[in-house]
């Protein structure tokens, strides 16, 4: 398979792995399934986007590998944020 064959294309759905912070719990993310929005390839690789987390990109150089260790865990859950506000999870 040609390495262009395997990034995902806007509508595909992929697994992102969960995201928890100590200093900054506003972006926590629990991981699971989600849609990629869009795909950007530059000079220093692919990122990808998706519906779940806006305004976040993943490298898909580092997700690609990690997709049948994710799907075992995660299955069919949705990927999803879980913003924690409270101050002490998130001084900076």
């Amino acid at each position: 398979m040609k390495m262009e064959e395997m990034i995902p294309k806007v509508g595909d759905q992929i697994y992102i792995d969960t995201s928890l912070y100590v200093t900054h719990g506003i972006d926590d993310f629990i991981g699971g399934l989600c849609e990629v929005v869009d795909v950007k390839i530059d000079e220093h690789g692919v990122f990808i986007a998706v519906k779940e987390e806006p305004g976040a990109f993943y490298a898909w150089n580092y997700l690609a590998p990690l997709q049948e260790r994710l799907k075992k865990e995660f299955g069919n859950q949705r990927g999803h944020l879980k913003s924690d506000f409270r101050k002490e999870f998130n001084e900076l």
